[in-house]
């Protein structure tokens, strides 16, 4: 019945987003199902969530609040994390579908203190292995969307900025750059990180000019290749957040 009705939401989502709207408690009963014991249960109504709550942000809120961050990541860990199955996949795009662009869930995202629960997935992830499986890349990407939409150049200040706040604080930056600097982690993934836009900030750009520049003068940085070069480029901007590793890092490449 749960796949059938999955079936009928992807094909004519308005009517089922407004059956479960109106049913009491009809949220509530999904939200339970994807914590059951019961895999198929489980992984069902994963999908029938995800398809109700596109592109409805009323009900994606009202999924939300019945716990639906903390049940998903207890389900996506359980299941491997980015290393893992078809389940994580399936549950870091529930997270993504009711994050992206919605304001309202992003803050309630940081306020019950989920933000911290990303950085066991980076520290799980084997990042130079070098057998990276079509599923742990789209694990992966939607892992780093769901970063990506709580740090979203379109939010406003007042919400993009805490986020970013709670990331430096909490190591996840940190945790990021580690995981992206394995020497297997393939192209598509380095390019994701890239888009999150977290490593801008106001103060580095003086110091990946100088490294720029530093080029003439350092032969060996001639030799890498424009994707790595950009690479150690937001390397700089990353490490800026930690100003107090500046001081060793300029004297050390002479760029104070």
């Amino acid at each position: 019945a749960l796949r059938l009705l999955t079936a009928v939401a992807r094909n004519y989502p308005v009517e089922v987003q407004y059956v479960i709207q109106e049913k009491p408690g009809g949220s509530s009963m999904l939200v339970d199902g994807i914590g059951s014991a019961n895999e198929l249960l489980r992984n069902e109504c994963l999908l029938l969530l995800i398809a109700v709550a596109e592109n409805n942000q009323i009900l994606q809120k009202i999924i939300a609040f019945e716990n639906t961050f903390e049940i998903a990541l207890n389900v996506a860990g359980a299941e491997g994390g980015i290393d893992g199955g078809p389940v994580s996949e399936d549950c870091f795009a529930l997270l993504l579908t009711l994050l992206k662009d919605n304001q309202s869930n992003i803050s309630f995202f940081r306020e019950t203190a989920l933000i911290p629960r990303l950085i066991p997935f980076l520290d799980a992830v084997s990042s130079g292995d070098e057998n990276w499986t079509a599923g742990k890349i789209n694990c992966c990407l939607l892992f780093l969307g769901i970063i990506r939409s709580l740090v979203s150049t379109t939010l406003p200040g007042s919400i993009s900025l805490p986020n970013q706040k709670s990331m430096r604080k909490t190591g996840l930056f940190a945790k990021l750059m580690n995981f992206i600097m394995g020497v297997s982690v393939p192209e598509e993934i380095l390019i994701e990180v890239i888009l999150t836009g977290i490593f801008k900030s106001t103060a580095p750009i003086k110091y990946s000019d100088k490294f720029l520049n530093a080029r003439e003068s350092i032969p060996k940085l001639n030799q890498i290749s424009p994707l790595s070069l950009l690479l150690l480029q937001i390397t700089f901007q990353l490490l800026s957040f930690f100003s107090d590793r500046w001081s060793i890092l300029s004297s050390h490449f002479h760029f104070a």
